[in-house]
């Protein structure tokens, strides 16, 4: 039978104690690791908490933000439409007084006016803004604050149905004219190559501001 000798023996008790210190510091080692993965995880969850408050907090101050720009805006656009109504009337008034003299000055005698007529064609409703006539001669006249070319297009565009609108004016001879306050886009050049008569209202009076063989073209 194998025996083991004393010097082996040493040699075997050494190495037991050695892997057994070795045991010791890792296990102190792993324990020490633990501990500062735990409270790593403690400081993230702690950070993370702050983190989401300050998300929220952000969150709600970019929300109220938000809804006062939209607010601003509503009352920005509120008052912009009051005001383009109210100087769209202030025009209108200013030209629908001073229309029939003006055309009669131009040789269209007309002889009566009328302010915001009303129609119903083809599932759309009109809007006139003053009607001048004479039983055989009518002026349509659109109102503007600021002319603008798109607004020239959108206004001949009535024009050309202007007699399945009204077919009271199927007889009769139908021009149309443009009153502004201001003019953008060489719009008033362009109103006039379509045909129609300008008007320029200005201060607390208005003139055509077509040149005096101008024809106005009959719709």
């Amino acid at each position: 039978m194998e025996t083991i000798s004393k010097s082996d023996e040493l040699n075997f008790e050494k190495v037991w104690f050695l892997l057994n210190e070795t045991r010791q510091v890792l296990d102190s080692n792993f324990k020490e690791t633990d501990s500062k993965f735990k409270e790593t995880d403690s400081k993230f969850k702690e950070t993370r908490q702050i983190l989401d408050s300050k998300f929220r907090e952000t969150d709600r101050l970019i929300k109220e933000m938000v809804a006062e720009r939209k607010q601003q805006d509503k009352k920005t656009r509120d008052l912009e439409r009051l005001f383009v109504n109210h100087w769209g009337e202030l025009v209108e008034s200013l030209v629908e007084g001073k229309l029939l003299h003006l055309l009669n000055n131009r040789g269209i005698k007309v002889n009566q006016t009328f302010c915001r007529s009303r129609a119903y064609y083809d599932n759309k409703e009109y809007e006139f803004d003053i009607i001048a006539g004479n039983g055989s001669d009518i002026v349509i006249v659109e109102v503007k604050t600021t002319l603008s070319v798109k607004y020239v297009k959108s206004f001949t565009e009535k024009l050309k149905i202007i007699k399945n609108i009204f077919p009271l004016y199927k007889p009769l001879n139908v021009l149309g004219a443009m009153a502004f306050l201001k003019n953008s886009e060489a719009a008033e050049k362009f109103a006039q190559n379509q045909g129609l008569i300008t008007i320029k209202a200005t201060g607390d009076s208005a003139f055509i501001t077509n040149e005096p063989d101008f024809k106005p073209k009959v719709w």
